[in-house]
């Protein structure tokens, strides 16, 4: 899977419309090349979007606080999602409804990125040439199990991609930190999407956090299982003749 195929279909997982996810790309294609990694120098602007500022600070530490690396296909997209929805609520909307690619290019720049336009054509031409990929059926969704691995995204609470070790990890009303009900309840349901998630993509074994949670499962299963036959056989063996 190509990065161009990649972010295509984690923005249509947004519900970006083709014209919106063509927008989107286009406007990377001239950031980053569509590259994690990509690094401006000159104003210390940083990967697919090329944040800088408060904003790379802010990506910074919404990796810090889920143990991902800045530089990663979950950090900086999963930030994105966020920062798109809470921060840029009008380009959001607007991505979601876009039918024009060029004009939808040229509003992301102008509001999302906040370039000085010199560039604006070619974001507008790039967005047009992947628009029409996309209509020839080039960039067709591809199945999620080939996306990087997420972990713990689990704050976002609009759709992102199912079916990734890990994430997304939407909050159980009343499951929460801080809630009684949690107290209670977390310690089943865990257990349960973990075991879920296991069986989803096999990937998981890669993650170190889950796969000692695994470990100690079975751990568990075991111990219990030895304390029940303990408990039945002793019993038995107990009892008058």
């Amino acid at each position: 899977m190509t990065p161009k195929q990649l972010i295509y279909t984690y923005l249509k997982s947004l519900g970006f419309t083709d014209a919106g996810a063509a927008a989107t790309i286009g406007n990377w294609q001239v950031e980053s090349g569509l590259r994690i990694d990509a690094y401006n120098p000159g104003e210390n602007a940083h990967g697919l979007a090329q944040w800088e500022g408060g904003r790379w600070t802010n990506l910074q530490a919404y990796a810090s606080t889920r143990k991902l690396n800045p530089i990663s296909w979950p950090a900086e997209l999963g930030y994105f999602q966020q920062e798109i929805a809470n921060d840029y609520k009008g380009t959001y909307a607007a991505m979601r409804t876009a039918t024009d690619p060029k004009q939808a290019a040229a509003y992301f720049d102008q509001n999302f990125e906040g370039s000085s336009g010199a560039a604006r054509t070619q974001r507008e031409n790039n967005a047009q040439a992947i628009y029409d990929e996309i209509q020839a059926g080039k960039l067709d969704n591809a199945p999620v199990s080939t996306l990087p691995a997420f972990t713990s995204i689990t704050d976002i609470k609009i759709p992102i991609i199912p079916g990734i070790p890990g994430g997304p990890s939407i909050p159980i009303p009343g499951t929460g930190s801080g809630s009684v009900v949690g107290g209670i309840i977390g310690p089943i349901v865990q257990p349960i999407k973990d075991i879920a998630t296991l069986f989803k993509d096999l990937t998981w074994i890669f993650n170190v956090n889950h796969f000692i949670r695994a470990c100690l499962y079975v751990l568990g299963a075991i111990l219990v299982a030895v304390g029940l036959g303990l408990t039945v056989f002793g019993a038995g063996k107990d009892r008058p003749a």
